[in-house]
């Protein structure tokens, strides 16, 4: 899908003018750039994608400014980022432009940007939505220069390139969850909604917002009017309120003896049915105003501090104490202290927590569910790691994945992210039968000044799709450029093609029979009446070769690698090359004659 991108030759706007210093002004050596591949954007065509322009520190002299953007004539800029909380890590300093005002001469199109004046002490950004309309596939030329708006100092201008990748075909799964991560506010409502109907067309089929508020339903309202479903992201130690206005008693305390503004967990597992009232009542008038379709409930609480070699959670609350003491069945005369636990009894308290994590997580779940049965649930937190980290999970987010599926009440679970294989395939069979849905990373928050190609994204999320079974999420929307989208976009369109045969179908891995280079692990095989399904991975740093067939081939259907497009006929052996980090989906279809 991306390969041709490679082979593009920049296509010029016609005679682009550099804008350099005029003779009576100065100009500044340090220049504009594109975060996060300095000279380099992606786009998606007939969409509207993010492009963020970096500006540079030495502009922060607290003028006004102006910024000049040249662009095929097709391309427009349709909206820009007005709300300074839309981004979890926000840039060092988010511009909101003043104005901006588009011209045509010929086949290019100029944008004038008016900013205002920078006091940042290091380099800003604005966030502006891109579209290039319905131009071909390809490599364009586009430029920025900045000047103070009377002209006086000019920054050297940017000359860089937008690829621009195939439009989206809005397919998405029925039953597989495709999640997405939000800060969006009710701010920047033009530049929220030109988001939407991008993601709208990637397939996403839920959006899941890290900031409820009193305005939540502006938001969520504004998600479900393009087919997407909102999700309430749940922190226990931020929604604490929801437990605590009504009951002041669940506090817990201090090692004076004093309440703190935080939940008693023990308090509100002995007070089960009084909870989940207080739970409900907070809850229903919530979602029935803002439209939410389910909630994930994020739990990333320490049961044991691997620096400081204690325990971690709610150590000094007498009820808690007491509950640790039955739990793990010690004598009612033994003095439980923190260092006393962490010393000898570290195990039983990470058992512990994690219990009270799965407890927590059932009373949530019924709440939700007394609110409305048809509310999704999940539960977010750390993988269960294979081999020697299996454990790690346990102790650093107090999560027991097993426990959960036994008696949390959740409906699917999530995790991240950059997980292995191994770390993906154990959460799974720790969830089954529940749904596993894996979450990846694009990029964190503006910390990074590069970026996965779109080849490389779209393998880690059908890692995620092959490995969880369930779907797969991304954090998260405000970072995502046109190169994120596509990956998804092609990722959730083949998830809608195979998703009857990951739910309904039969696992056969054992009826390939499969050449060297490629282990069991790297392989998986699906069969459902007619058809019969291989997805196959090169995890490796260098191409290999895949060479399989099916051990009793009846060579009636043709096989079709969904990916490429590629026909391999009805050859009963089939051979083929994988490069980097890259996968093949062997579709083979018979007709019953």
């Amino acid at each position: 899908m991306f390969d041709h991108l490679h082979r593009s030759v920049v296509r010029t706007l016609g005679l682009i003018m550099l804008l350099g210093a005029p003779a009576h002004g100065s100009t500044v050596d340090d220049g504009l750039s594109l975060w996060p591949r300095s000279e380099r954007c992606y786009l998606v065509g007939e969409a509207s994608t993010p492009v963020w322009a970096k500006l540079p520190a030495s502009a922060a002299i607290q003028q006004p400014l102006e910024l000049r953007i040249k662009l095929p004539a097709a391309f427009r800029i349709t909206a820009f980022e007005t709300a300074q909380n839309a981004y979890a890590g926000n840039p060092a300093h988010l511009v909101v432009p003043g104005s901006l005002t588009r011209s045509e001469q010929g086949d290019e199109a100029e944008y004038i940007v008016a900013l205002p004046g920078i006091s940042a002490p290091s380099a800003a950004s604005l966030s502006l939505m891109m579209n290039p309309g319905g131009v071909r596939p390809g490599a364009y030329a586009i430029q920025f220069a900045l000047s103070s708006a009377d002209g006086k100092r000019r920054w050297p201008p940017l000359t860089g390139t937008a690829e621009v990748l195939p439009r989206l075909d809005g397919r998405r799964p029925s039953r597989l969850r495709i999640q997405l991560y939000s800060y969006s506010s009710d701010k920047s409502a033009a530049y929220q909604d030109e988001a939407l109907a991008t993601l709208s067309k990637t397939g996403i089929n839920q959006i899941c917002y890290m900031r409820p508020s009193a305005s939540a339903d502006v938001v969520t309202q504004r998600a479900l009017a393009y087919g997407l479903k909102p999700l309430w992201l749940w922190f226990w130690p931020k929604e604490k309120a929801a437990i605590l206005d009504a009951l002041p008693e669940a506090r817990r305390l201090d090692a004076d003896r004093s309440p703190m503004n935080e939940l008693c967990y023990a308090w509100c597992i002995e007070h089960r049915k009084t909870v989940k009232r207080a739970l409900v009542e907070y809850l229903r008038p919530r979602i029935e105003a803002s439209g939410y379709a389910g909630l994930i409930n994020d739990n990333e609480e320490r049961a044991f501090d691997s620096e400081r070699l204690e325990i971690a959670g709610d150590v000094a609350t007498p009820a808690t104490l007491e509950q640790f003491r039955k739990h793990a069945q010690l004598p009612a005369e033994l003095e439980l202290t923190a260092r006393i636990i962490s010393d000898r009894y570290r195990d039983a308290w990470i058992d512990f927590r994690c219990w009270q994590s799965a407890q927590m997580s059932a009373i949530l779940s019924e709440s939700v569910t007394a609110v409305d049965p048809g509310l999704d649930y999940g539960y977010y937190s750390g993988y269960k790691h294979a081999g020697r980290l299996a454990a790690l999970t346990r102790a650093r987010y107090a999560t027991d994945w097993g426990l959960l599926g036994k008696i949390g009440g959740i409906r699917f679970g999530t995790a991240g992210y950059a997980g292995s294989p191994g770390d993906l395939t154990a959460t799974a069979r720790a969830l089954a039968p529940r749904p596993f849905v894996p979450a990846e990373m694009y990029l964190e928050n503006f910390t990074k000044s590069s970026a996965p190609s779109p080849e490389r994204f779209s393998y880690r999320l059908m890692c995620a799709l092959m490995y969880g079974t369930g779907g797969f999420g991304i954090w998260y929307q405000q970072v995502l450029d046109g190169a994120a989208y596509a990956a998804i976009g092609q990722v959730t369109a083949l998830a809608a093609d195979i998703e009857d045969l990951l739910l309904d179908g039969r696992r056969c891995d054992g009826d390939l029979v499969i050449g060297e280079g490629f282990d069991a692990g790297s392989i998986m095989a699906y069969e459902l009446g007619g058809k019969r399904l291989v997805v196959a991975f090169n995890h490796g740093a260098e191409p290999r070769t895949l060479a399989l067939r099916w051990r009793e081939a009846d060579g009636r259907g043709e096989t079709v690698d969904l990916v490429s497009g590629k026909n391999f006929g009805a050859a009963p052996a089939l051979t083929t090359t994988l490069g980097p980090r890259s996968y093949v989906a062997l579709m083979t279809v018979t007709d019953g004659n």
